[in-house]
């Protein structure tokens, strides 16, 4: 009896061994482009296909990534953000975007409006529509995570996609390289790189010659919304855009990734100090400025005139295009910020940004 105990105990762990899943093999990925200053892709093979990898493309989330297979080059494209639009705009491929989320806030002139569709946004997405544009992929992003109900949606349909993350970089030229991962959805690889590589030398170049200043004027950033004023931690992407035009940020101190709200009292102490008023929201005069708060009236910005807001290129339905083509362009955002901030190094006329008078 103990000898058959014995032997039936050993075929039961022998048996759960066996039936234990087997860890899948780990692959041996080589890379076939690192980013410089990009921290959320990179193209990688497996010796058989080339792949785009997506590592944390939403805010605030762990470890997490995205893959998309780029066995063929995507011709035809559905883009929720409009950023995606311009990526594709600079590698001159519009042509091959069939629909988008929010047309009518897209303010990239190439785009031909009479062959894309608008897929909706959100929830009210049309998905009969989306499957029936046969897209190649779509493009998602996602603010603090995946849209599950998307994520289904397109799952059922059969449809390709991949959550992009150029939004969470959290400087200029991070931002700017996603023109890379463009380049090789499209086939276009070659020509994405030599692009970016303008705009990087470009950009290192104007920040040499801003390091030779001895001033670092003080710049504080947005403007209240609702009684409540949200500002940016030093990790992000302005905070590091006016460090690189040489200016210093008056609320620094917060090492999150997230913006922060601030009572009114705390920022009114802030613009007091601050020598340059940036991002004012949909306020685009002093008197509007004035208005929304009397106090701001003694602010040194104001009474000196050095506010300004990035909604130079803001089309009619209130689509921004800072933050479509401004993505790429970091090199121009740039000689826009060191144009503000320190106008004896160029002379430049703004751009992304106008001049509150």
């Amino acid at each position: 009896m103990n000898l058959f105990r014995t032997i039936f105990i050993l075929f039961s762990l022998l048996s759960a061994v066996a039936c234990q899943p087997t860890a899948e093999p780990l692959r041996d990925l080589q890379t076939v482009y690192a980013p410089r200053y990009a921290q959320g892709f990179s193209v990688v093979t497996d010796g058989r296909d080339t792949i785009l990898r997506v590592t944390n493309p939403f805010q605030g989330q762990g470890e997490s990534a995205e893959e998309l297979v780029l066995d063929r080059p995507i011709w035809r494209v559905v883009c929720m953000s409009s950023s995606h639009v311009a990526m594709l705009d600079r590698l001159n491929a519009t042509d091959r975007v069939v629909g988008v989320s929010g047309l009518r806030f897209v303010s990239t002139p190439n785009i031909d409006r009479s062959m894309v569709c608008d897929v909706g946004y959100d929830s009210n997405l049309n998905y009969e529509l989306i499957a029936a544009l046969r897209p190649d992929v779509v493009l998602l992003y996602g603010i603090t995570g995946e849209n599950s109900t998307v994520s289904a949606k397109l799952d059922e349909l059969g449809l390709r996609y991949i959550y992009l993350g150029e939004h969470v970089e959290v400087t200029p030229l991070a931002k700017s390289e996603w023109l890379v991962a463009f380049g090789y959805m499209c086939g276009l690889s070659q020509r994405a790189v030599a692009e970016f590589d303008s705009i990087a030398v470009r950009y290192e170049s104007l920040c040499e010659r801003v390091a030779e200043c001895n001033t670092r004027p003080s710049v504080m950033l947005n403007a209240p919304y609702r009684d409540v004023w949200y500002v940016p931690s030093d990790d992000s992407y302005m905070v590091s855009l006016v460090a690189d035009a040489g200016g210093r940020y008056v609320c620094a101190g917060d090492s999150s990734h997230m913006s922060r709200p601030i009572d009114l009292e705390t920022a009114y102490a802030a613009v007091s100090q601050a020598d340059v008023w940036l991002n004012t929201n949909q306020i685009t005069s002093l008197d509007e400025l004035r208005r929304s708060n009397p106090r701001f009236a003694d602010t040194p910005a104001v009474r000196c005139g050095r506010v300004f807001n990035n909604v130079a290129r803001q089309n009619e339905a209130g689509g921004s295009d800072f933050w479509e083509s401004g993505v790429v362009n970091a090199d121009v955002v740039l000689r826009d910020m060191v144009e503000i901030l320190h106008p004896e190094v160029l002379n430049h006329n703004l751009y992304y940004y106008i001049q509150l008078r």
